[in-house]
Parts: structure tokens; C-alpha cells; sequence
């Protein structure tokens, strides 16, 4: 999955949600089951979170049909959304700048990263929406 695929179907669902994100950071993550997380900092959250993630995840199927393919094929499990409060993101940079592992001048997050270690730093914060549901079919 791409940035762009990300964006857009982040742009689509916070359109059909009426809400508005700050930051989001977005990884793929293989234990249990391969499934992608997204980390979103909301200025105004959506009333259902699950609902908005069935709205990104939809985006993406349209947008990506090896994506779409791969979760009809039950390898990927759905799209899960991580609502975090406000401020997260800045302790998280602040904390990887204070430990050496992030430049001082460097206040942007990127969008799409390999690393798993902010899940492990927002875990008792988030807000996570129910897994498991299978809630979109690309066919």
C-alpha cells in the first residue's frame, strides 16, 4: 500500500465522517495476522470510529486492487483505525528526540513507516476500534 492510497482514502472517510485529523502514521503489522494500523490524532472525531475505518478501508479497495485482492483472500485482516489524543504524536516525537533516535529538527511524522515502536508507545492511550470485523468485500 502506498501514501497516496492512505491519504485519499483518509480524505474520503474524514469527508463521509464530517471529521478532521491532525497527524496519522500508518504500519503494517504481521503478529497475529497481517493487517495495516492507522494512528490518526483527530481535532474532531468521527462519531463511529468503526464506521470510519469501513470508509477507509473501502477507498483502499477501490484505489487498490492487490489490496483488495489479498484481504478477499483472507491473508490481510481488515484495516484497523487508532483513535489517539490530542498532543500524542508531539510526546512521541519528543521522546524519540530526547532518546537520540529522532533529529531535533525534524517535527514531521512520516506517513507511512516500517517501524512498529509508536504502537508500543501510544498502547495505553489509544483508542482502538473493534477488530475482526469483516466489514467490506471488493467483489
Amino acid at each position: 500500500m502506498s501514501e497516496t492510497h492512505i491519504k485519499v482514502a483518509l480524505s474520503e472517510a474524514t469527508r463521509k465522517n464530517q471529521c478532521v485529523h491532525r497527524e496519522y502514521l500508518c504500519t503494517a503489522v504481521t503478529e497475529p495476522r497481517p493487517h495495516y494500523v492507522v494512528a490518526i490524532d483527530f481535532s474532531t472525531s468521527p462519531q463511529d470510529l468503526d464506521q470510519f475505518a469501513t470508509d477507509m478501508e473501502e477507498s483502499i479497495f477501490e484505489s487498490n486492487v492487490m489490496y483488495a485482492e489479498v484481504r478477499n483472500m483472507n491473508v490481510l485482516q481488515p484495516l484497523r483505525v487508532i483513535s489517539l489524543p490530542a498532543g500524542e504524536f508531539d510526546r512521541y516525537i519528543l521522546a524519540k528526540t530526547k532518546a537520540g533516535e529522532w533529529n531535533p529538527g525534524q517535527k514531521k511524522l512520516p506517513s507511512l513507516t516500517e517501524s512498529q515502536d509508536f504502537l508500543n508507545f501510544f498502547g495505553s492511550t489509544a483508542h482502538f476500534m473493534h477488530q475482526g470485523k469483516s466489514r467490506v468485500s471488493a467483489s
